[in-house]
């Protein structure tokens, strides 16, 4: 009995130390899994501020895209505009040229009709002068001839 005893003893002392061990083992695994767990809190944590970060970088870039896309879309709207009123004020500005172009051409038609008319008048008007200017001249040269007749008549006369 007593090797049955001190058996026992060994397998109780072995028994304690084995439970011993497990309660340290359990207790390190335990602040092992502690640490681990706080680590990864930590870690998440992080992430989560990261992604937080992240969000707000691509919100604000977002806004940022969305302004810059607006004041795009207003300068395409205003340059559109400006286009167009230049298209339009180009268009009226051809019409002008094109309806000078014509008037020009009816103009020069009815200048040269005016001018053909003109010179017709001054040619007649040209021929009547020149005709009362001859019959002038004839007659005052008759009438000088006259005179000279006379004034020889009135010298030979006052000679006599």
């Amino acid at each position: 009995m007593a090797e049955t005893q001190r058996n026992y003893e060994l397998i109780k002392k072995k028994y304690i130390d084995d439970v011993e061990n497990l309660k340290v083992s359990q207790e390190e695994e335990q602040v092992f899994k502690s640490e681990r767990i706080r680590e990864l809190e930590l870690q998440a944590r992080g992430a989560e501020e990261a992604l937080d970060l992240a969000r707000q970088r691509w919100e604000k870039d977002q806004a940022i895209a969305k302004q810059k896309q607006e004041f795009m879309e207003l300068q395409l709207r205003e340059e559109r505009q400006k286009y167009e009123e230049q298209r339009q004020a180009h268009e009226q500005i051809m019409r002008n040229i094109q309806n000078r172009e014509r008037e020009s051409v009816i103009g020069k038609e009815e200048a040269a009709k005016q001018l053909a008319c003109i010179k017709e008048m001054h040619s007649t008007e040209y021929h009547e002068m020149e005709a009362k200017f001859e019959s002038e001249r004839k007659r005052l040269i008759e009438q000088i001839d006259q005179l000279q007749e006379r004034n020889t008549e009135m010298e030979l006369s006052l000679k006599a």
